[in-house]
């Protein structure tokens, strides 16, 4: 009897230990929490024995910048899986139009929407690629003759696609025969000669190196020297209009490549670079560079480099790691109606920070959701757009206040 009594008390104490468990508050913000762990992460120098453990990322609440003002223009919903962001300004035909400006957004890794400044759907392309490819960043260019390329991919896979304006698929570039374990970890797209497709540079994962190819995927140069790239941008343009490309190598070096593929150390020591942007953000629209850098506890800054590779600034950016893989965390526009434009930043916890050529902030303002894209363009005031996973939004500044 006895027995069958504390049998009784244990399967009571159980219920409502269990009954009180189930009723303990949760976070007063559950929609702020993107995962409830994040795996640990071997340290950088391969100890595997030796891991970090993350905290869980945070996506902090949605707050307006101090020195102006957002007011939302549009919001396009309609799209199922929103991507990366690509804003483009393309000069008119006519003597007497205005440049018409495109927001182009990846929706999901098949597809390109074409947004138009009022957020209405202007296209849709289905892209014509292999059921196994996918695509999650786009490279784009305008050759003489004033036409539209668009080069797609993703890192980590092992094909690339060149489409022509209207998304006709030109080319596939096809995996590498002599280095078939290798996956692509960056690419740029170089104006073409005349009446020829552009020029894709493409940075391999092993022993793939660093190779240029014609419009039809053939290779012109490779140089297998160079490994662990970090970033393929694009070099200031030259006096003839011609550009090459800078590289940032994981040997902490910052290397000129020509377009014929020849290679100058432009500057070393760089060994914190995870990735590399470029853009005409320095004093009267010159061209200048932006670097990331981060650790494996996700501590991360931003860091100014001028063309000659000299250091000019860092700023320290939200910690953590976008739970969006494929986001491409930096753009650039003109947002201010200035003759140098600005850099668009996303940080893991929904933050876009507004920052001069500089290193000056403009601003920093939180979103309030996960980014999965970053754009901006001008037309009638300038416009931030920000993709996230329910939509894509466009926001325009206002009650400008700057020192």
């Amino acid at each position: 009897m006895m027995r069958i009594m504390r049998l009784a008390f244990v399967l009571v104490f159980l219920a409502l230990s269990l009954t009180v468990a189930a009723c303990r508050p949760r976070s007063s913000q559950p929609e702020a929490r993107i995962a409830s762990a994040v795996p640990a992460l071997a340290n950088q120098q391969g100890n595997t024995q030796s891991a970090h453990l993350l905290t869980e990322q945070i996506i902090a609440p949605r707050q307006q910048p101090i020195r102006f003002k957002l007011v939302r223009d549009w919001q396009a919903n309609a799209i199922a899986r929103p991507g990366n962001v690509v804003c483009t300004l393309d000069q008119p035909r006519t003597r007497f139009a205005q440049p018409v400006v495109r927001i182009h957004v990846l929706d999901g890794s098949r597809t390109v929407i074409v947004l138009n400044t009022t957020g209405a759907r202007v296209g849709q392309h289905v892209l014509k690629i292999p059921p196994d490819a996918a695509i999650e960043f786009l490279r784009t260019t305008v050759d003489p003759q004033g036409q539209r390329w668009w080069l797609g991919g993703a890192k980590g896979e092992r094909r690339l696609f060149l489409f022509n304006a209207d998304w006709g698929l030109h080319t596939t570039v096809v995996p590498l025969e002599s280095a078939p374990l290798s996956t692509i970890l960056a690419v740029q797209i170089l104006d073409g000669n005349g009446d020829e497709a552009p020029t894709m540079i493409v940075a391999y994962s092993a022993a793939g190196g660093v190779r240029g190819l014609n419009g039809d995927g053939q290779l012109l140069w490779e140089n297998l020297s160079l490994q662990a790239v970090r970033g393929l941008v694009l070099a200031a343009p030259q006096a003839d209009g011609k550009r090459g490309i800078l590289c940032a190598d994981g040997q902490g070096r910052l290397l000129s490549v020509s377009p014929a593929g020849e290679v100058e150390t432009v500057a070393i020591g760089l060994r914190d670079m995870q990735s590399l942007f470029s853009g005409p953000v320095a004093a009267n629209g010159a061209w200048t560079l932006l670097g990331l850098t981060g650790n494996a506890v996700g501590r991360n800054a931003a860091m100014g480099i001028d063309p000659g590779g000299e250091w000019l600034w860092d700023i320290d950016l939200p910690n953590g790691m976008h739970r969006s893989r494929s986001i491409e965390p930096v753009a650039w526009a003109d947002l201010l109606g200035t003759p140098r434009w600005q850099w668009l930043i996303a940080g893991p916890d929904g933050s876009v920070t507004v920052a001069w050529g500089d290193g000056r902030v403009v601003d920093c303002y939180h979103h309030g959701s996960d980014l999965t894209g970053i754009g901006g363009y001008h037309s009638d005031g300038g416009h931030i757009v920000v993709a996230t996973r329910e939509s894509v939004e466009s926001f325009r500044l206002d009650d400008i206040a700057l020192d």
